[in-house]
């Protein structure tokens, strides 16, 4: 084992408690020499996270040997509130640690890319809706910086359009995020036009690098981009992967074998049959003291399947029966973190006294470590199916999870393709039940032709392609290039029919003001005290005008 190798296995075990894994050594190998893979496609539950880790170690590592060519700053960019407040967590851990022992390693190497004295040695920022940002990522281009962030709020400020900024700080957020930084892109299958705009910053940079501008952006400056995915099929460009090597390995072995057999129920003729089906399958659970969670793509259908199964479990309260999806207030999503049934889900080891049931929709599928005994779904895009058997039997027990995937007759686009793969799948095994382990489904997809992966996975929206052009729009300060940043979201997220929405806030203070309350009192109120994501519930306008009672 090399000395760099030994400083790695040394600090990854000081950080997280755990020996690396052969491919986050090899992985960390990689980036120390200053090569940094354009895809990391692993299977879930082998702990993509852990990249935050590797990087910094291997700059740290870096940095004690005089040549650094790994980016300072690290943008950790995740689609899901959730999911950015778990990084958050584990970043502002990697500090407390760097905190209380001051020799620790790694210290070493991050006080000699700062400047004397400064503290913390370790900036960390979350980037996400209407929460304060701290400035940690931006008060120094010195030290090193770890950010969290939604796509919107960090992809915003990489192309100078950044959501709250004044104009005199988008070019320094858009400069400190898109140069000297690697950004680390989890779940990119999610939004193929947030890959497409990181593309074409890539590549507008690497022609200003050939051109040999007066300032050129040196190779090691520049933005590098690392997306990260479970999904193979998104998978491209220069991809790190397990190996037969990794395989062999006792903890891969297990998860990527973990047992997970599903078994499809085609009887539902109807929508409202299949809500009704997959009620019913969850309850016969209720006994046995285990942890169900129950996917279903529409959040109507989501709350109807709640509601049968508190009823069937004579529950009133929440104790037993959660609701996630993405049509919850922002406060109820972070009082979700809290509660004890959510706690059983996260923490893979915890039994509960009685059987417990999150339903969830695509709110829960991509990111978020939860771990469950058995899960109840209906049938949804491939891709989305993938996620949602990664988060049971995440690691890989020896007990064999049952997955029921309720199918009805009128499914339609990519969910009746998805349909017809698996009823294939199950026909062509020998007991009916189709092997849902990591291993097993990625070798099912791998065996899929090009106009089947195309059928059965979500659809690409249409893209905006940044050019040249564009890029210099957005990043003027003055009024010509307000039309331009007009179109942010949809470089972020494509161009993209959306049903119409209305927001709905409720606060207390309310209450006070009457028709006697002049405006400008009004306004100087939520001036000081604005509406915030945890107040608001976006929904549907058709939605909204039935909850406020509207014709």
């Amino acid at each position: 084992m090399s000395s760099s190798t030994a400083f790695f296995a040394k600090s990854f075990e000081a950080l997280t408690g755990f020996s690396p894994m052969a491919w986050q050594i090899r992985l960390y190998e990689r980036m120390v020499g200053g090569d940094i893979p354009e895809t990391l496609s692993l299977p879930t539950g082998l702990g993509k996270t852990s990249v935050i880790y590797i990087w910094l170690i291997a700059l740290c590592w870096q940095a004690q040997n005089g040549k650094i060519t790994l980016p300072r700053r690290m943008a950790y960019v995740v689609d899901r509130r959730t999911v950015v407040d778990q990084a958050t967590t584990i970043v502002e851990g990697i500090r407390r640690k760097l905190e209380k022992d001051a020799a620790l390693m790694l210290a070493e190497g991050l006080r000699r890319m700062s400047p004397a004295g400064a503290q913390p040695l370790l900036g960390v920022s979350t980037l996400r809706g209407e929460l304060a940002d701290n400035a940690e990522w931006r008060a120094d281009a010195a030290r090193p910086a770890i950010t969290i962030g939604t796509i919107d709020m960090t992809g915003s400020k990489l192309i100078f359009g950044g959501y709250g900024d004044g104009a005199n700080r988008r070019a320094m957020h858009a400069g400190l995020l898109g140069i000297d930084t690697l950004l680390v892109y989890d779940e990119a299958h999610l939004s193929p036009a947030f890959s497409a705009i990181l593309r074409s910053i890539r590549d507008e940079q690497c022609d200003e690098q050939q051109k040999e501008i007066a300032a050129p952006i040196t190779l090691n400056r520049r933005l590098r981009v690392m997306e990260m995915t479970a999904t193979a099929h998104a998978a491209s460009g220069d991809v790190f992967a397990l190996d037969a090597s990794d395989e062999t390995e006792a903890i891969v072995q297990t998860r990527v074998s973990a047992r997970k057999s599903m078994r499809l129920h085609t009887q539902p003729r109807n929508k409202r049959e299949a809500i009704s089906l997959i009620a019913k399958r969850a309850v016969e659970y209720k006994d046995d003291a285990t942890k169900i969670l129950i996917y279903i793509t529409s959040p109507d259908d989501a709350d109807r399947v709640a509601k049968a199964i508190k009823k069937e479990l004579r529950s009133k309260d929440d104790a037993r029966v959660r609701l996630l999806t993405g049509q919850i207030r922002g406060h109820e999503r972070d009082e979700l973190a809290q509660r004890k049934l959510m706690r059983r889900f996260l923490d893979s080891d915890a039994a509960p006294d009685e059987s417990v049931y999150l339903v969830c929709t695509s709110a829960g599928e991509v990111g978020i470590d939860i771990d469950a005994d058995h899960m109840v779904c209906d049938v949804s895009s491939l891709d989305s199916m993938i996620q949602r058997l990664g988060r049971v039997n995440r690691r890989g027990k020896p007990r064999d999870a049952a997955v029921d995937v309720v199918i009805a007759e009128n499914e339609k686009g990519a969910s009746e393709a998805t349909a017809n793969l698996l009823q294939r799948w199950a026909t062509e095994s020998s007991t009916g039940v189709i092997d849902g382990s990591p291993k097993n489904i990625e070798a099912l997809v791998a065996a899929l032709t090009d106009e089947e992966r195309e059928n059965a996975f979500s659809q690409t929206p249409e893209l905006r392609i940044a050019t040249a052009i564009a890029f210099d729009h957005l990043s003027m300060t003055g009024l010509a290039q307000s039309a331009e940043r007009k179109l942010v979201p949809q470089y972020l997220r494509g161009i993209q029919e959306h049903e119409p929405e209305t927001a709905i806030a409720w606060r207390h203070e309310a209450r006070r003001f009457n028709e006697a309350t002049l405006i400008r009192d009004v306004e100087r109120w939520f001036r000081a005290r604005p509406i915030r994501a945890e107040d608001r519930l976006t929904l549907p306008t058709r939605k909204a005008k039935t909850a406020l009672g509207s014709n």
